[in-house]
């Protein structure tokens, strides 16, 4: 299917372990992690960095090992009308 990779095909989360230990402390169940977590991702000089900004602390730094890998940065927006 044409775009297939511009659609939203998570099937395994990257979490910051200090966000799910607070969640569990909180008494609330309307919040979720989905919502709850708050990142900061970019480049950096070695690949691309998931940064916690609750917590200040690394989340995952993928190193590209100097590859320069392809990327699709295209936005796919739907009629949302039907």
């Amino acid at each position: 299917m044409e775009h297939e990779n511009l659609k939203y095909s998570i099937n395994s989360h990257i979490v910051c372990n200090e966000c799910i230990k607070e969640l569990s402390t909180l008494s609330s169940s309307d919040i979720n992690l989905k919502n709850f977590v708050k990142f900061e991702v970019g480049f950096t000089s070695l690949g691309i960095q998931i940064w916690c900004i609750r917590h200040s602390i690394n989340v995952c730094h993928i190193d590209f090992d100097g590859n320069q890998l392809s990327a699709d940065f295209r936005c796919l927006e739907f009629d949302k009308s039907n």
